[in-house]
């Protein structure tokens, strides 16, 4: 199965829903489609890939049947929507990945006593219900 250009998130998380919603507004190519990593088709597509489906402390991007996760992830999605985020999507060239992903792992690690989570998985809006991929 080709998978292109889908964001796999933490859809309980209220961070990880913020981020989504930033990427869905700066994402004026709609380039991105989006699926909770709490969905039967996250977990297909983990699982295809190799991926563990309990880990949920960190997003995953795949593109061109590549799978990025982390900080890798995160900056490439920012540095697709918005080209100011060249400076830092750069430290994935300048900096080792351990590193990086050390800080994203801090982060996400205390994301929900930080941020907060929700019951469930909220429902997108229907003005971009289309950008979702569904069960």
């Amino acid at each position: 199965m080709k998978i292109e250009d889908v964001i796999l998130y933490d859809g309980v998380c209220i961070l990880c829903n913020k981020w989504v919603s930033f990427i869905i507004r700066n994402d004026k190519n709609k380039r991105f489609k989006f699926a909770p990593i709490q969905s039967k088709f996250a977990s297909k597509i983990i699982n295809e890939f190799g991926g563990d489906t309990k880990n949920i402390d960190t997003i995953f991007l795949i593109k061109s049947n590549e799978v990025y996760t982390k900080f890798q992830a995160s900056t490439y999605a920012l540095y697709s929507v918005n080209k100011i985020f060249i400076f830092i999507y750069a430290l994935n060239m300048i900096l080792p990945k351990a590193l990086l992903d050390f800080f994203y792992d801090f982060v996400g690690s205390r994301r929900y006593k930080i941020f907060g989570k929700f019951n469930s998985c909220p429902l997108p809006d229907p003005k971009i219900k289309d950008r979702f991929i569904n069960d």
